[in-house]
């Protein structure tokens, strides 16, 4: 898991200094909602109006619509127009799927994509375990400064759930941030994991040699940057701001 991280990190590193670049102006991810919208079968958009579900590729894919200001909310809904979307209850979609998101906040940017069924840890004090999600995210602005242990400017995130009474709790996340030193990682306990008593050693043992889950986090982190890239790609090719972030990242 440690050298998984480390790759993804660094793998995505002249998309997060271009992101970086993205934070500074007042960008609206319309154009890549409508990249998506072209390449995609639109699902629906879940009870609450916060996110859209396609099939990209054939996997079940998230897009976050509860972005940005007013004026950006208006440009995203302006990009759904036409398009015929359908109101869908989010927790028949998802059940206990797994999935890998990216979430770039200098872009305005949440894209999730599922695996096709779930994916079992273990067993956490007599409890199924189950990876939920794999996160590569930026964060900027007053979080990272007072809190930068919860928000680090730039992190690889393992989160896992446990299974209590029919429900998922979201139970504890394995964390690693890409500082000047280089990778720090942390273990979290989250409070459904405080109540069964978990030590962090507990959180690891099940998700750093599961070999299995990481070969499927590797391959949904695949599929939805190569997705994002090509959503950014566009925007890249026509931005004087991204000869600055790649030559940063050389």
């Amino acid at each position: 898991m440690d050298g998984l991280a480390r790759e993804w990190l660094y793998k995505l590193q002249p998309y997060r200094y271009f992101d970086a670049l993205l934070n500074d102006t007042d960008f609206c991810p319309d154009s890549i909602l409508q990249f998506l919208l072209g390449k995609c079968e639109v699902i629906g958009v879940e009870e609450f109006g916060l996110y859209l579900y396609m099939m990209c590729n054939n996997k079940l894919t998230r897009f976050q619509l509860a972005v940005g200001d007013r004026q950006c909310k208006k440009s995203l809904m302006d990009a759904m127009r036409g398009v015929g979307v359908k109101e869908v209850r989010e927790r028949d979609l998802i059940g206990k799927r797994a999935h890998a998101t990216i979430a770039f906040a200098g872009s305005r940017v949440v894209l999730d994509m599922f695996h096709n069924d779930s994916v079992h840890l273990g067993v956490l004090r007599g409890v199924d375990a189950y990876l939920e999600s794999v996160w590569v995210s930026t964060h900027y602005g007053w979080l990272t400064r007072i809190i930068p242990h919860l928000f680090p400017p730039y992190e690889f995130a393992v989160n896992v759930t446990v299974e209590q009474g029919g429900r998922l709790s979201h139970t504890a996340s394995l964390s690693y941030a890409l500082e000047e030193c280089g990778i720090k990682r942390r273990v979290d306990i989250w409070f459904a994991g405080r109540e069964l008593g978990l030590w962090e050693e507990e959180v690891l043992a099940v998700v750093l040699n599961n070999e299995t889950a990481t070969s499927i986090m590797d391959e949904l982190l695949r599929e939805v940057s190569s997705l994002l890239i090509s959503a950014l790609k566009p925007l890249i090719g026509t931005s004087h701001l991204a000869s600055r972030a790649f030559e940063r990242s050389a």
